[in-house]
């Protein structure tokens, strides 16, 4: 157990905590107010036109459309979003820094601790980020409270704290539907959740089936969630996760062949001269439109079928491995940001979209001087450490190695379950990225700080001497 605060300690920590309840409040307001309704891109607009036709007509799945018709639809249901959004982020860093409003706690945090933790959570990574309208950012925010709740949870559950299990298992149930890959981030926290029920029962029959109806309910509540997402936006006839695998043989294909001296898996797979001249012309490592917008290169990857597409991809990795490497290494590495990124971290903010969708969702295509202010400083940005993927992995590889040391301590389970969710995910998209937008490994980035915040600010764990 931590010791008690001293009158002094509590003293400090009731200033702090005043002080960083009146900052947080103010920042929230004036970060609703800098960002409402919200930064939309074309796949955001694309959503909220699929909440106006209850149909998708996007290849992702409907979640988002959903949740964002959920949510009131159109400019409204994007500014609420905007606003929950950051309501959960910024109050998830308040919980976890202050300890749920644990004055003493926080008079007892030495200061170097205390400043670097809040230097966290005033990254303006997050600052950024939680204005912009989309999955990857969806899919963080309910994995981050999630996070935070099961951090309390696993400081204590009693009869009091059903509601928080409920919460927390709502989050853990919608995750998955955020985006294909986000079951690997939502899988050991499922697992979290199902442990810390489950041991506060007697004897171990009655702890085996408490944790398997945990996790019946969770995957019942997910399905549920997804049910309620198709009967709001019915989803197209061909399964989004089909349709990206197809994307990302294609965007192998074309760097293969464009890398090697042959031409090669294109040309046997009936790819021409001007064909392959075209992929070795337009092939980027940044992004797969570069290529796919050639109409040389587009009419042949469309003219094969999916049999023969998935043929010439397996051709390819297996006969030419070394591109295929290569390939895969160079779109990792700008993923990363260990290039420029210049065409990873978008400069234009505010509201882009196809003229007809804008229209019937209501919105206005512009970039208004809230948003040519965020896109300057997101400009002045892009190219530090902040706006980088390799930051967070470093972040992320200090975190495993320090719960790797110290081995338990207060929330080491959710912790270390949040911290293989984000290797999980990371991982997910060394063989799929199919561009370097920065907003892909988002998430990861996110749980890399929010269990760095916790490391920092809760208590040691007691050392046993010998």
């Amino acid at each position: 157990m931590a010791a008690m605060a001293t009158p002094e300690e509590l003293t400090r920590g009731r200033r702090r905590l005043a002080l960083l309840g009146a900052a947080w409040g103010v920042l929230a307001l004036l970060l609703v107010a800098m960002h409402s309704p919200g930064q939309m891109s074309l796949d955001t607009v694309v959503a909220l036109y699929e909440g106006v036709i209850n149909r998708a007509v996007g290849w992702g799945p409907p979640f988002m459309a959903s949740v964002l018709e959920w949510l009131g639809g159109g400019v409204v249901g994007a500014a609420v979003f905007v606003a929950l959004n950051t309501a959960l982020v910024l109050g998830g860093f308040f919980l976890v820094l202050t300890r749920g409003a644990d004055a003493g706690h926080l008079g007892r945090l030495p200061a170097w601790r205390f400043w670097l933790a809040l230097l966290l959570c005033l990254n303006p990574l997050f600052l950024l980020y939680v204005g912009i309208v989309w999955k990857d950012v969806l899919l963080a925010t309910l994995a981050m409270s999630a996070v935070v709740g099961l951090w309390a949870l696993e400081r204590r559950l009693d009869a009091r704290r059903w509601w928080l299990v409920a919460l927390v298992g709502l989050a853990l149930a919608a995750l998955p539907w955020a985006r294909q890959q986000a079951f690997l981030v939502s899988l050991p926290l499922w697992v979290v959740l199902a442990w810390l029920v489950a041991r506060k029962q007697a004897g171990r029959p009655r702890r085996i089936v408490a944790g398997l109806v945990v996790l019946l309910v969770l995957a019942l509540g997910q399905r549920g969630i997804g049910a309620a997402a198709d009967a709001t936006i019915t989803p197209l006839p061909e399964s989004p996760t089909s349709t990206g695998l197809s994307i990302i043989m294609a965007y192998d294909i074309i760097g293969m062949s464009a890398s090697s001296a042959d031409g090669e898996p294109a040309r046997s797979a009936g790819a021409g001269e001007a064909t392959i001249e075209a992929m070795r012309r337009t092939y980027s490592p940044e992004r797969v439109d570069t290529s796919w917008h050639v109409p040389e290169v587009s009419s042949f990857i469309n003219g094969l079928g999916q049999d023969e597409l998935r043929t010439t991809w397996w051709r390819g990795v297996r006969e030419r491995t070394s591109e295929y490497l290569g390939h895969r290494g160079d779109a990792l590495a700008s993923l990363l940001g260990f290039r420029s990124m210049e065409g990873c971290v978008a400069g234009y903010w505010g509201v882009a979209g196809i003229p007809e969708h804008v229209l019937h969702a209501g919105l206005i295509e512009e970039m208004d001087p809230r948003d040519r202010l965020i896109g300057r400083i997101t400009t002045q940005l892009r190219d530090t450490p902040v706006l980088r993927h390799w930051t967070y992995l470093v972040v992320l590889a200090v975190v495993t190695f320090v719960l790797l040391r110290r081995r338990g301590g207060e929330g080491a389970t959710t912790s270390a379950a949040a911290t293989l969710g984000a290797w999980l995910y990371f991982a997910s998209y060394v063989p799929t990225t199919i561009a370097c937008d920065f907003r892909y490994l988002y998430p990861t980035a996110a749980l890399a700080c929010l269990v760095a915040l916790h490391l920092l600010v809760a208590p040691r764990p007691a050392k046993v001497s010998t």
